[in-house]
């Protein structure tokens, strides 16, 4: 067990250190009638999301699984907020990527939602990501163009990833999202990759936060995500225990209106 600490501020200081903050950020209430959720990274950075909790804002802004996180009033697990926010102008839209956007978004809450965490660490279980028995089937990128820019270049709906030039440390953090445990990139592969992956979800698989009304792929009896990873990209996930930080609540407040 590590040692508690307050992170709200040493996130912020982060932020301000690489001076990444979003110049203009409105927040609404959501529409109660509406189900549907978006999370979505626009061209130059510009951060849209629909009818999102202010936990699910807080696991998106800290790469975190919701057995990651606990504490917190009621309400931010069941009123939603709808979001849109602006970086500070780069001169150009490849300077931003998706980790600049979470570290900006750690910023936005502890500043409109007067957010506070602490960290702590727990044994949960996990899934490790390994090779399987005989090899990895995904293709090398031809263009690999870095991690960073790979997290730009993916597609997700329910039963479905189509991933160009990414690593095995992001296909173990999107794979994170519907597996429900996290997710540990033990394969020691260090290349860029393309990935398709498909599946048929079951009641067991963790929600995605993209196009969640897309419908799973066709054919109901198609292969378990399980299978999937093992026949279609060679891998392979092992049940484990290990420790993992978690993150609790230890003050939030609804942000005021624009």
């Amino acid at each position: 067990m590590i040692k508690t600490k307050s992170i709200a501020a040493l996130f912020f200081a982060l932020t301000c250190t690489f001076a990444q903050s979003f110049e203009v950020a409105t927040i609404k209430p959501g529409n109660p009638g509406d189900r549907r959720k978006m999370f979505g990274i626009m061209p130059g950075g510009r951060f849209s999301a629909s009818n999102v909790t202010a936990k699910e804002l807080i696991l998106f802004a800290y790469d975190l699984k919701e057995q990651q996180l606990s504490g917190g009033p009621g309400w931010t697990n069941s009123d939603t907020w709808d979001v849109v926010a602006k970086p500070e102008s780069t001169g150009s839209p490849d300077q931003i990527n998706p980790e600049q956007i979470k570290i900006m978004m750690r910023a936005l809450l502890t500043d409109r939602f007067k957010l506070t965490l602490k960290r702590d660490s727990k044994e949960l279980s996990v899934y490790n990501l390994v090779v399987a028995k005989n090899g990895p089937k995904m293709p090398e990128s031809k263009d690999a163009g870095g991690p960073g820019r790979a997290k730009r270049n993916i597609r997700m709906g329910r039963g479905q990833v189509d991933g160009q030039q990414i690593s095995m440390q992001t296909l173990a953090d999107v794979l994170s999202r519907v597996s429900g445990r996290p997710i540990l990139d033990k394969t020691g592969l260090t290349g860029i990759y393309d990935v398709k992956l498909e599946w048929t979800p079951d009641v067991t698989d963790g929600p995605i936060k993209v196009n969640p009304a897309e419908p799973p792929p066709s054919d109901p009896s198609g292969p378990s995500l399980f299978t999937a990873i093992q026949e279609q990209l060679g891998l392979k996930l092992d049940a484990q225990k290990a420790p993992v930080d978690v993150y609790i609540i230890e003050r939030v407040e609804k942000p005021s209106e624009n």
